[in-house]
């Protein structure tokens, strides 16, 4: 809605339109230190989670899972292929 508002040439016509879209500006100040604060423990946190081996073995796990629904995918593609040969 916001993005909307600023590609809508609606303040040139009316200056009200630009003053609310000023104060909704003021309002993204509202995040203080405390906000800041958890943003970068978030953030620590997410690191060592990268940097951990965990990381690794996520990855294999959701590697193999992919390669198991690939397979199944494609043999039940396969399948319907063959019995929509023998339909016809």
């Amino acid at each position: 809605m916001f993005v909307l508002d600023t590609l809508s040439p609606r303040h040139y016509f009316y200056p009200k339109a630009a003053s609310n879209k000023i104060t909704k500006r003021a309002d993204m100040n509202k995040f203080g230190g405390g906000t800041l604060i958890l943003v970068g423990i978030a953030m620590i946190v997410f690191g060592f989670l990268l940097r951990s081996p965990i990381t690794d073995f996520l990855v294999d796990l959701l590697g193999l899972i992919a390669i198991i629904a690939g397979v199944v995918v494609g043999v039940i593609g396969v399948l319907n292929y063959l019995g929509s040969k023998q339909r016809a």
